[in-house]
């Protein structure tokens, strides 16, 4: 039995995150569900929500993909870097990335 088996290969591999908005003092907006609901409310195609809620599901969305990531079919707040399966597993400390702009 594969040791990953029941878990996303891309979370494993660091080609994936989870991530919400904040507005611009740094609050969560009013997303579909809480972050790690795993009930048919975090789907995508769950229309049955706040407008609001919908609209920041689909900038969120829209967003990661003109940025090359895979939106997870049910959970709003999870996105596959496109082409992960290709790529070495990485296992790099957070405190070493650095924004190579802000080093210009």
């Amino acid at each position: 039995m594969s040791p990953i088996r029941g878990r996303d290969l891309a979370t494993i591999a660091e080609y994936a995150v989870d991530l919400t908005l904040v507005d611009l003092a740094g609050n969560d907006v009013l997303m579909p569900t809480e972050f790690d609901d795993l009930s048919e409310r975090a789907h995508r195609n769950n229309q049955n929500l706040p407008p609001e809620a919908i609209k920041h599901r689909q900038i969120l969305e829209k967003a990661m993909i003109k940025h090359g990531f895979i939106p997870m079919k049910t959970e709003w707040w999870h996105f596959d870097f496109k082409g992960y399966q290709n790529k070495p597993n990485l296992d790099i400390p957070f405190d070493s990335l650095k924004n190579k702009k802000a080093e210009k």
